[in-house]
């Protein structure tokens, strides 16, 4: 256990060690190059390796590097209290100099951006002050350096600390960054080559005792930065300044007679112009890469928006198509009706078509909007703790007419005990009657269907399955586009194509998802539907009841006077016609000034009224109206301005109800019943 906690402990100093340990070994290889008063030199990698290791670990460190310049310089014969405080101003150095990096320049170690190099370059040259400062004030009071060696000492503290900086602290800050190195093997040769002819080009320069321009380097460093980035840049001009000092201090070279000093400026010089030049470069090479990115998404866009042309010049097409074909037949069956006297045999038969095909119209119109609201984020479910089994069953009956005319058979698997789900039970009968729908349509006559349901984790799985005409593999990732259809033989113009996308965002709105799988044309085709089952808190408020539809209406108790105003003579005729046959006493405006005068005579009980009037609308009439204190009447928008936002315009209006268009007799007593404490109350 013992030797688990020193472990333990040795992990939590071994980074301290670390940088203790190198600093210590590097600054003490520096201060053996040519010092200047035993305590400065020209050339001092440890200032680059103690700010690498702040930007790269974290301030936490500065411990290691305050002890390991204190030990470096008392081990070469400063008095202890020099030797702290040029410790001390080490540690400052690399200290500002990350937060310098950190805070102000938002430093990216992938030098790719200007800001990052000029950086790099302006910490190099400020952050040494420090350092120099305080270290050759230390010595100077201590007696150390006489004061006429102050200059000197601090100039070669600060250009061995500042060069240092530029040429080693872009390589370690670069190459042990994330991400890794990466590339394809041909780059990995023209890294190699390339610095290598730097590398090259270097020793001729520097180690040729009559050589004399040294700006020859600027050549093979040019394709480095070019072609291999800032990765092969900082690399480069390591290796460049690297064999620069060592030919240099061999006594050859351009600068073997000058000295170091003259080679710290060609140095510093060289490694500021190709960071900055490599940051230009890299920020070409990004800005045209982002300029080739918004020239892809221009296109996929415009391409997009072509297709989206198409799909809704598609859907106009499909949608007078639909609308058409139950129109065509109701025409028909009124003609018929107008032919034959009332009591006919087929009279039955007739308004029973008329009867389905306004259903099918307004379920067109509805899926539609629905698209539509849930789009505009418009669309709010009404969700309630429910029986699963309760909505299944009734959405089955729902679908009994088609799966008949079709000579379909469906088998239904459900657990015998019941499923609670907390959802919105009329959104979840529409996901329901879609999808069966949807099958009983693209299954030739004479199909088997199947839905079966069953559990997974904390899931409630509906399974629809068919043996239709089925769903090639490249269709299926388009199924639920939005108006979007599959060209399934003879059956492809069928439906708008806003069936199926309809039922997805309403079964993700629940929180579930819905899959399709298919082998092909021709094999069927399963549909997945998974929704969340409600929790056991939900289950205490549970409602077994799936929502039914109304029992048949019974004669009005208590005839009520209406008003019906409507611009469109025969809706506004036959409605009146239906509310007297229910025993009301009713009375017809065709326009909004004519209304407002009979509602203002009349006092009717109710006032149905049409908004799209034409001469004013209806928002003025009620205006009108509830300016005379004497109209009492509770007013109901009918109207085909059908949207939320319609909805919420009206009541503000001072509507007490809305209706959209079409609107049986059982929603009209409906809202009769809520909006009858009006005139009661009056």
């Amino acid at each position: 256990m013992d030797r688990e906690v020193v472990f333990r402990h040795f992990k939590k100093l071994e980074p301290y060690l670390v940088l203790f340990i190198l600093y210590f070994i590097v600054g003490r290889v520096g201060l053996s190059i040519h010092p200047v008063n035993t305590f400065a030199t020209f050339v001092w990698p440890a200032s680059a390796i103690a700010l690498a290791a702040i930007m790269l670990y974290g301030y936490r460190l500065w411990p290691a590097i305050l002890l390991a310049a204190f030990a470096v310089n008392a081990s070469l014969g400063a008095n202890l209290a020099a030797a702290l405080f040029i410790g001390l101003g080490n540690m400052l150095e690399a200290v500002l100099g990350a937060y310098l990096l950190k805070h102000v320049i938002n430093f990216d170690a992938g030098f790719s951006r200007m800001r990052d190099n000029v950086g790099i370059i302006a910490t190099a040259f400020f952050a040494p002050v420090v350092s120099a400062t305080i270290g050759v004030s230390a010595l100077w009071v201590a007696g150390t350096v006489a004061s006429a060696g102050v200059a000197s000492s601090w100039g070669a503290w600060w250009s061995g600390d500042a060069i240092s900086i530029l040429i080693l602290s872009p390589l370690l800050l670069k190459w042990l960054s994330r991400p890794a190195f990466h590339r394809k093997s041909g780059q990995y040769a023209e890294l190699v080559i390339s610095v290598l002819s730097v590398a090259l080009t270097a020793g001729f320069i520097f180690f040729t005792p009559q050589a004399e321009f040294a700006y020859y380097i600027f050549i093979p460093l040019t394709w480095v930065a070019l072609r291999t980035g800032p990765r092969g840049t900082t690399l480069a001009i390591f290796v460049a300044s690297s064999i620069a000092i060592a030919g240099t201090l061999m006594g050859m070279g351009p600068y073997a007679h000058l000295g170091l000093f003259p080679l710290g400026v060609f140095i510093g010089t060289l490694a500021s112009l190709f960071l900055i030049f490599t940051a230009t470069v890299e920020e070409r090479k990004n800005s045209q890469k982002e300029l080739s990115q918004h020239v892809e998404e221009l296109e996929q866009a415009l391409s997009k928006i072509s297709s989206e042309d198409e799909a809704k010049k598609n859907f106009l097409a499909i949608l007078a198509h639909e609308l058409r074909n139950p129109l065509a037949a109701m025409l028909s069956s009124i003609e018929l009706l107008g032919l034959q006297k009332s009591d006919g045999a087929e009279t039955p038969g007739l308004v029973r078509t008329i009867g389905e095909h306004v259903q099918a119209m307004r379920s067109m119109l509805d899926d539609v909007l629905d698209i539509s609201r849930i789009s505009r984020n418009k669309l709010a479910l009404r969700k309630e703790t429910v029986s699963l089994n309760s909505i299944l069953d009734h959405s089955v009956e729902s679908v009994q007419a088609i799966i008949r005319d079709r000579h379909h058979q469906l088998s239904v698997t459900m657990p015998h005990s019941p499923l609670f789900v907390e959802v919105d039970p009329i959104r979840i009968e529409q996901i329901v009657v879609n999808v069966l729908n949807n099958a009983a349509k693209y299954t030739n006559p004479g199909g088997r269907l199947e839905l079966s349901v069953s559990t997974e984790k904390n899931m409630a799985v509906i399974r629809f399955k068919d043996n239709g005409v089925g769903i090639s593999r490249a269709m299926q990732k388009r199924i639920f586009e939005p108006f979007f259809q599959v060209k399934r033989g003879k059956l492809a113009t069928e439906g708008l194509g806003v069936g199926l996308p309809l039922t997805r965002q309403l079964v993700e709105m629940h929180g579930g998802t819905i899959e399709v799988k298919s082998d092909g044309e021709g094999k069927g085709a399963e549909f997945t539907v998974r929704l969340p089952l409600a929790s056991e808190q939900q289950k205490k408020s549970v409602k077994i009841a799936a929502p039914s539809k109304s029992q048949k209406l019974r004669f009005v108790k208590n005839k009520r006077s209406i008003l019906v105003v409507d611009d469109n003579e025969a809706a506004a005729n036959a409605l009146s016609r239906l509310l007297e046959l229910r025993g009301h006493e009713v009375s017809v405006a065709y326009t909004g000034l004519s209304g407002v005068d009979a509602a203002r005579k009349q006092q009717p009980d109710l006032l149905i009224l049409d908004i799209g009037l034409p001469d004013i609308d209806g928002y003025e009439v009620v205006r009108r109206l509830h300016e005379d204190t004497a109209v009492r009447s509770a007013i109901i928008a009918l109207t085909g301005f059908g949207q939320t936002e319609d909805k919420e315009r009206a009541l503000k209006a001072g509507f007490h109800h809305h209706l959209t268009k079409p609107v049986g007799l059982k929603e009209l007593e409906r809202a009769f019943k809520k909006v009858a404490h009006v005139y009661e109350e009056a």
